[in-house]
């Protein structure tokens, strides 16, 4: 469907004049001022539909489909250098040599190159508590502290409040990304973006007659994935451009321009291979033997229930002289080892960190002990950052599991949105997690080391899944396109306005057109961007390797242990 033509309906009752809008949203912040500082606004249902009504007349939710890249758009690659100057310089060919695999990693990898573009665009001017990096891979199973293994956003790095259609336009350009790595049509890759923004705006709605109680309770757990994955999947083929043959479309390139054909053949090499391979096992055609959506899930459930704490244990880790430790496989994992007076400094660190837990959790904490530390390369876009990980023992051999303690930087939004709160960037990741995750994990928190780098720390790999997208078909695209959006509408309902939200979206769909039209656009643009990525490698301008970085990174680890120790044991008067 052709968005710029589609003019939309406002929502109803929208036929009062934007400035007496303004008037009466005004008239609300004054009687809110005059009620005292320490008494919380509480807005009528009419007042926040009469926000969302002001928000629409503002921007139209057709107006979301804007993108183009201006004149002076940032050199994207150097843009990306900015961002790589505060990480560990050896491990930065390892995230170069991650994101160039296809144009969906390189998409992973770039998120401040979207925050950027995304400032310039217009916005709904409703906010809520941003993931800052909602790509579809980003979605995903893990377990909750109550063993119930659940469907949520996985990654918040990123958090910050802003825009909440920013979120959304992320998730559904990478579903354009992910289906034209697999040879999928531009017409399956928008049928996903408008499902991922329709199955949003239908969600929200959902979440606008819901109490606040409800709507923090509400959550998807394992079963509940393969009930909402048969629920749509009628709607799936609908939503699926008629006759979709997904090998015929990639093969005939019918839907493409000059430069999506170039994009696409832009990932030489293994890349290039990885795509057409991928054609095949992938085949969307009418009548093909393809795995059911929700047996897709069924699998993922078992996956991710054999993903517990011991399986981390069996893939990291050794016995060597009769005592388990961390592998050293540099640069991917790296173990440091640690002596006495490493262990003294990792007591201390690890007691402030367990003083931002629970009381509860601060108690099953104090059973464990921390019998080796070590370095492991997670992701993509976060590779080059700090991720310790800890092994750590309970009451005998058999009962270890290992902790992650990432580090956390500024988030892309901050220069685009607002500058965060938390001066602890650790605590940012924690707060916003908590904000809008379902359930977290028991062990999450955070700590600040002494040389200024702050760290969120987790339990690594508990029942955790996310799927791969070079596996989804036509179904599988579209149908886990409509289960993010669902989560990203409940994870956003908590901490923003569902009614406002709502009323802005409408109930037609003008906004899941323009959302779709964005997400095609954009796509262009990250394509081009990743043929410009991968001129920079063949060029020099960037390195991009894995195994040639081993001892360098092994080297540059331990240099950034070592000061930590120094910094603890300096006098409490030059420590800052």
């Amino acid at each position: 469907m052709d968005t710029d033509s589609h003019a939309g309906q406002p929502p109803a009752d929208t036929s009062t004049p934007v400035a007496e809008l303004d008037q009466e949203v005004e008239v609300l912040r004054e009687d809110v001022a005059s009620t005292g500082a320490g008494r919380v606004p509480h807005p009528s249902v009419d007042d926040r539909r009469k926000t969302g009504r002001l928000a629409w007349a503002n921007t139209p939710p057709e107006v979301l489909s804007v993108w183009s890249a201006g004149r002076d758009r940032q050199d994207p690659v150097a843009l990306l250098q900015s961002q790589e100057a505060s990480r560990v310089q050896a491990l930065v060919p390892v995230r170069h040599q991650r994101m160039a695999a296809s144009a969906f990693a390189f998409y992973r990898g770039a998120a401040l190159l979207m925050a950027a573009d995304l400032a310039t665009t217009p916005t709904s001017g409703l906010t809520v508590q941003l993931c800052g990096d909602a790509h579809l891979s980003n979605f995903g199973l893990f377990a909750a502290p109550d063993r119930t293994v659940i469907f949520d956003v996985n990654d918040f790095d990123e958090t910050n409040p802003g825009p909440f259609e920013w979120d959304v336009k992320r998730l559904a350009a990478s579903f354009v990304l992910a289906a034209r790595d697999n040879g999928l049509s531009d017409e399956v890759g928008r049928a996903a973006a408008e499902t991922a923004a329709a199955s949003y705006r239908t969600s929200m709605a959902d979440f606008a007659e819901m109490t606040e109680l409800a709507i923090w309770y509400d959550r998807v757990d394992g079963s509940g994935v393969v009930a909402v994955l048969q629920q749509v999947l009628e709607d799936v083929d609908d939503a699926l451009p008629q006759g979709g043959d997904a090998s015929a479309a990639a093969d005939g390139k019918k839907a493409k321009k000059g430069k999506k054909a170039k994009a696409k053949s832009g990932a030489k090499g293994k890349s290039e291979k990885k795509a057409k391979s991928g054609k095949k096992a992938k085949s969307g055609k009418k009548g093909a033997t393809v795995v059911a959506p929700e047996k897709v899930v069924e699998k993922a459930m078992a996956r991710a229930q054999a993903r517990d704490a011991w399986s981390a244990i069996e893939k990291l880790t050794e016995v060597v002289d009769g005592q388990r430790r961390f592998r050293n496989e540099p640069p991917l994992l790296i173990r440091t080892g640690i002596d006495e007076d490493v262990m003294e400094v990792l007591n201390k660190l690890f007691r402030e960190y367990r003083a931002t837990l629970q009381d509860d959790r601060r108690a099953l904490l104090k059973r464990y002990q921390i019998i080796d530390f070590g370095h492991k390369v997670v992701g993509v876009g976060s590779v080059g950052l700090l991720a310790w990980v800890m092994l750590m023992q309970g009451r005998d051999e058999d009962d270890l599991m290992v902790l992650q303690a990432k580090e956390a930087q500024a988030s892309v939004l901050e220069a685009f949105t607002v500058k965060s709160p938390y001066t602890k960037h650790g605590h940012r990741v924690v707060t916003g997690q908590r904000l809008m995750q379902a359930a977290s994990d028991s062990f999450l928190g955070w700590i600040d080391a002494p040389t200024g780098r702050s760290f969120y720390l987790r339990q690594l790999r508990d029942m955790k899944w996310s799927p791969d997208p070079a596996k989804l078909g036509e179904r599988q695209l579209v149908a886990f396109a409509s289960l993010c959006g669902h989560t990203l509408a409940r994870a956003h309902a908590r901490s923003g306005d569902s009614v406002a939200i709502s009323t802005y979206l409408g109930a037609d769909t003008t906004f899941d057109n323009a959302i779709g039209t964005f997400a095609m656009r954009y796509a262009d643009t990250a394509a081009e961007d990743y043929e410009a990525f991968l001129a920079a490698i063949a060029s020099g301008r960037l390195d991009a390797h894995e195994t040639d970085s081993g001892d360098e990174a092994a080297e540059a680890i331990q240099g950034l242990k070592d000061p930590i120790v120094t910094a603890v044991r300096a006098p409490k008067a030059k420590r800052r």
